[in-house]
């Protein structure tokens, strides 16, 4: 991963130099931020948030962004989305699990708790 003097965004480049997608197009990704590939994917984030990408360039999951994202591990990855909800994806994209926020955990505890006068 390297970033342009020229506009201070992002994109991959294999070992040899080389930009791993056409750069110069109109249409060329564009990342203000950018992590390695882990297990086929790579975490990047544009003006809307952070997201994943193949080694093309391609959006795993076209115009899904999240708060923050996590790297994939066993085919999974922690993100936080939009509304501020945790949930794990897969790699296909799908949301495999909602996982409750620790606020909303701390309101079911306190529903069980009984106060007594």
């Amino acid at each position: 991963m390297v970033r342009s003097l020229q506009d201070s965004l992002c994109y991959h480049i294999d070992r040899h130099g080389v930009p791993l997608y056409d750069i110069h197009s109109h249409n060329r990704p564009r990342f203000f931020e950018l992590d390695v590939f882990h297990k086929g994917f790579a975490r990047a984030k544009d003006e809307r948030g952070w997201f994943f990408v193949d080694r093309r360039g391609n959006e795993l999951v076209p115009s899904t962004r999240f708060r923050v994202a996590e790297p994939f591990y066993n085919g999974q990855a922690l993100v936080t989305c939009s509304n501020g909800e945790r949930a794990v994806v897969t790699e296909q994209g799908e949301i495999k699990v909602k996982i409750r926020s620790p606020h909303e955990e701390d309101v079911a505890l306190l529903q069980e708790v009984r106060v007594i006068e």
